[in-house]
């Protein structure tokens, strides 16, 4: 029952919209090479962070010669933006509590420290627009069966 009370007051108090607006305000505030720092406890936070982070990234130099503008518009959403800015994880995908942390605090063991530099943009502005996300990802039809039928011919099977 604790969790369902724990959900929601998440609910009622936008508490994941809230992370997403403290995101963003953050990173229109710091300075270019600044770090921020999140905490995160519970794995739908941790997903907003990774989303975040995702979507404020810079696309390796090169890689506009090689894809079309919709499919870099569909990998990082920053080239679709005006923002000065990119962002850039820290080390790992986030950092989990040594067990002598969790020993001594054992409510640290659910959590993730999130580690991210916000880094001047180098990536062009692309316009266009990406696909719908139902075009993107499409189910591949299956290759023709290749196998000949099996020939049952003379065999009496009455017997």
């Amino acid at each position: 029952s604790m969790v369902a009370i724990k959900s929601i007051r998440m609910f009622l108090n936008h508490e994941l919209d809230q992370l997403r607006l403290c995101l963003q305000g953050a990173f229109q505030v710091l300075v270019p090479r600044a770090r921020c720092v999140i905490i995160t406890f519970k794995m739908s936070e941790c997903d907003i962070v990774q989303d975040f982070i995702a979507s404020h990234h810079d696309p390796p130099r090169g890689l506009e010669l090689t894809v079309s503008q919709t499919r870099l518009l569909e990998l990082y959403p920053l080239v679709g933006t005006d923002l000065d800015f990119a962002v850039e994880r820290l080390k790992d995908r986030g950092r989990r509590p040594e067990p002598t942390e969790v020993n001594a605090n054992y409510r640290s063991k659910s959590s993730t420290v999130h580690t991210v530099v916000k880094v001047p943009r180098v990536s062009q502005r692309v316009t266009g627009e990406p696909r719908d996300v139902r075009d993107r990802f499409k189910r591949p039809e299956p290759p023709p069966f290749m196998a000949s039928p099996l020939v049952v011919k003379d065999i009496d099977f009455h017997v």
